[in-house]
C-alpha cells in the first residue's frame, strides 16, 4: 500500500462513520446472539492487619484458582458436551458483563473497607477521591442485595458489534490482527480488522479506498501506525465505551483500607469504643492487628459470551 496522502493520514474525526450499523433492525432480530450466563459466586478474605501490611501490594485478593476460571464463572455447565479450557481462556477474554450484584456481605474487620473487582469500572467514591466498585462498614452484616454494576448491552452499537468483532476489544484493538513492524511508519492490518471497515465507510472523507490497495498474502492491508492510531481512538470513543467486554481471566476481587490507610495503622480515632486509660487503648489496637478477620460476600454475575 502507498503511503497515504495527507488528508488520510489526518482525518476530520468528528466527521467520521464507525460502524455500518444498520439503526431500524432491533437487537432481538439480530442472529447469532450471545450466550447469557449468570452465577454466583462466594467470595471470602481472611487475615489480620499486620500479615496484610507485610504482604503489601497482593495483601486481601482473592481470585479463582488456577484453571478454575471455566468453573467459576460457569461455562462448564453452560455448555452440553463442556469447553476445552484453552477454548474456555480465549471466550472470557471476550466477556461482556452485564450486571454485577453484591447479594450480601459480612465484614468482621474493625475498619471500613473499600472494595475492587479488577474488571469493573468504580463508581463509589471515598473522602481522599479514591474510587471502589463497593464500601464495607466495620463489623457489618448486610443482607440488602445491591447492584453495584450495571450496562446497557442492548444498544445497537453494542449488539452488532459484539455480532461482526467478537474477538476485538478495547484493549486488544491496535494489536489482535495488526503486525507490528520495527522502525516502520506502519503495520500489516487483518483485512476483517474493524479499522478496516472503518476506512472503507469513510473513503471519501480519507480521499482513498482501502481495497484499491495491494493486499498482502492475501491477508494483510499495509496502514499507517498514525490512522491506526487515530482510527483505533475513535472506535474507543464512539462505539467501545458502549460495548463493556472485561477479561474474566483476570478477575479479581481486592480490599483496601479508605484514605489509603496503611493496614498496620490502626489508632482510637478507628475504633468506636470507649477506653479509661492509653494502656488499655493500646492492648485493644494490638489485639486487633494480630486477630485474625474476614470479609464475606456473595456475587451475582451476569454476563454473555460469543462462541
Amino acid at each position: 500500500m502507498s503511503q497515504p496522502n495527507n488528508h488520510m493520514m489526518n482525518p476530520a474525526i468528528g466527521d467520521m462513520k464507525v460502524a455500518n450499523f444498520s439503526s431500524d433492525i432491533a437487537p432481538e432480530n439480530i442472529t447469532s446472539q450471545p450466550t447469557i450466563i449468570r452465577r454466583r459466586i462466594y467470595v471470602e478474605i481472611s487475615g489480620t492487619m499486620s500479615n496484610f501490611k507485610v504482604q503489601g501490594e497482593s495483601a486481601a485478593t482473592w481470585k479463582p484458582r488456577d484453571d478454575k476460571h471455566p468453573d467459576v464463572f460457569g461455562l462448564t455447565d453452560a455448555f452440553e458436551n463442556g469447553m476445552e479450557y484453552n477454548t474456555s481462556v480465549n471466550v472470557l477474554k471476550n466477556a461482556m458483563m452485564r450486571s454485577v450484584k453484591m447479594v450480601e456481605y459480612k465484614n468482621t474487620f474493625p475498619v471500613p473497607l473499600g472494595v475492587s473487582i479488577s474488571c469493573l469500572t468504580p463508581d463509589e467514591a471515598a473522602e481522599n477521591g479514591d474510587r471502589f466498585v463497593a464500601t464495607a462498614l466495620p463489623n457489618c452484616t448486610n443482607s440488602t442485595p445491591q447492584v453495584i454494576y450495571e450496562t446497557d448491552g442492548s444498544s445497537i452499537e453494542s449488539v452488532e458489534w459484539r455480532k461482526k468483532y467478537p474477538q476485538y476489544n478495547e484493549s486488544n484493538l491496535q494489536s489482535e490482527g495488526v503486525l507490528e513492524i520495527k522502525q516502520q511508519p506502519y503495520v500489516f492490518v487483518d483485512k476483517d480488522h474493524p479499522v478496516i471497515d472503518m476506512m472503507r465507510l469513510n473513503k471519501e472523507l480519507l480521499s482513498a479506498n482501502i481495497d484499491d490497495h495491494e493486499l498482502f498474502d492475501g491477508k494483510y492491508y499495509k496502514v499507517t501506525k498514525q490512522l491506526m492510531s487515530t482510527l483505533c481512538n475513535t472506535l474507543r470513543t464512539k462505539v467501545l465505551d458502549k460495548v463493556t467486554y472485561r477479561d474474566l481471566n483476570s478477575f479479581q476481587i481486592q480490599l483496601h483500607r479508605l484514605n489509603r490507610k496503611a493496614w498496620d495503622k490502626l489508632g482510637r480515632e478507628d475504633l468506636d469504643e470507649h477506653f479509661e486509660t492509653p494502656e488499655q487503648a493500646k492492648t485493644k489496637i494490638q489485639q486487633l492487628l494480630v486477630k485474625p478477620h474476614k470479609y464475606m460476600a456473595r456475587l451475582e454475575l451476569e454476563y454473555e459470551i460469543q462462541t
